[in-house]
């Protein structure tokens, strides 16, 4: 096996983000394995993510001198051991600052990019990972932090260490990385909501909306914001308004408190904001909307915010027929 472990371990997952079902032979030995080493290493994990290794599997690799501990990481605990294996030795099998720096130093963007959106395919089982991808929202690259903010909320809830620097991520100058981010935090759900509710206060319109957005997102796990979300209603920017409304919308009836403040933004001067509105009041699905939202249908000079309260006054008659 190769002296520089950190050098192998680089490596090994440069590799891995052309093929992520299993462990080829060329794969390893280019990383340095004997060629009795590769054999035996392919033999036991297959090409594919195959189910946990046998007694005999990894008493031929003990023959063959590989250490007990990359044994126990290779050998998994759900029938995808190829995968997991590849996953805990980027995050835990070697010192994870170092790893990062040698790692990032062999690779260019485009192919950094690559392995981060592979991790990302990964899902949860990718949550070793989260320290790397969260010192990836940082990389020099939009697309690498765009795709490590989508990686982080693919794996969700496991992935709360990362809440504060996606917060961050929603100040990128890229539109891209803070919409991914936006997504992130709603996927990570309620760990989520603390911080998004501290951000709907940023004095960046921006982060604002981003937060507004996220939050309605996570839903009715949300319930704590509808106090915050209540306040953003009258905020300056018309996009916080309109993302505050579709949350407290999408938090459903744990926000009725919000309808007073509802109905009043059904005559807000934007007429994404007034539909939001109007979409929201028939979601939480409170009869005191039912008054204005008919009277809207009736008086509105606008088309758009008629067909809206239409749509939320016939989900709400039918609620209370």
């Amino acid at each position: 096996m190769s002296t520089n472990p950190i050098k192998q371990a680089a490596q090994i997952t440069k590799a891995y983000a052309e093929d992520r079902e299993g462990l080829t032979r060329k794969e390893c030995k280019g990383a340095g394995f004997s060629d009795a080493q590769c054999y035996t290493l392919v033999q036991a994990l297959g090409t594919g993510a195959e189910g946990n290794i046998t007694a005999d599997e990894q008493k031929k690799l003990e023959e063959f001198r590989f250490a007990k501990d990359f044994i126990k990481n290779l050998a998994g605990d759900d029938g995808n051991k190829a995968l997991q294996s590849r996953v805990k030795w980027l995050a835990n099998q070697f010192n994870r600052k170092t790893f990062l720096t040698v790692c990032w130093r062999n690779c260019d963007a485009w192919e950094r990019e690559r392995h981060i959106r592979k991790l990302a395919e990964i899902g949860p089982a990718a949550a070793p990972a989260i320290p790397a991808l969260i010192a990836a929202l940082k990389d020099e690259d939009w697309d690498v932090r765009s795709s490590a903010a989508r990686a982080l909320g693919n794996i969700g809830p496991a992935a709360a260490s990362a809440v504060p620097s996606l917060i961050a991520a929603l100040k990128d100058e890229n539109r891209n990385v803070w919409d991914k981010a936006v997504d992130a935090l709603g996927n990570i759900g309620p760990a989520a909501v603390p911080a998004l509710i501290a951000a709907l206060k940023d004095k960046d319109s921006d982060v604002r909306s981003s937060a507004a957005r996220a939050l309605g997102q996570i839903g009715p796990a949300a319930a704590s914001a509808v106090p915050s979300l209540i306040a953003a209603l009258k905020d300056k920017n018309s996009n916080v308004r309109y993302f505050a409304a579709g949350a407290l919308g999408n938090i459903g009836p744990a926000a009725a408190s919000a309808v007073p403040s509802l109905i009043a933004a059904l005559k807000d001067k934007d007429l994404d904001v007034c539909r939001s509105a109007a979409w929201s009041l028939g979601d939480i699905g409170d009869p005191h909307a039912i008054p204005p939202l008919e009277k809207m249908i009736r008086k509105d000079p606008n088309p758009y915010c008629r067909q809206a309260a239409q749509e939320a006054f016939d989900k709400l008659m039918e609620k209370f027929r």
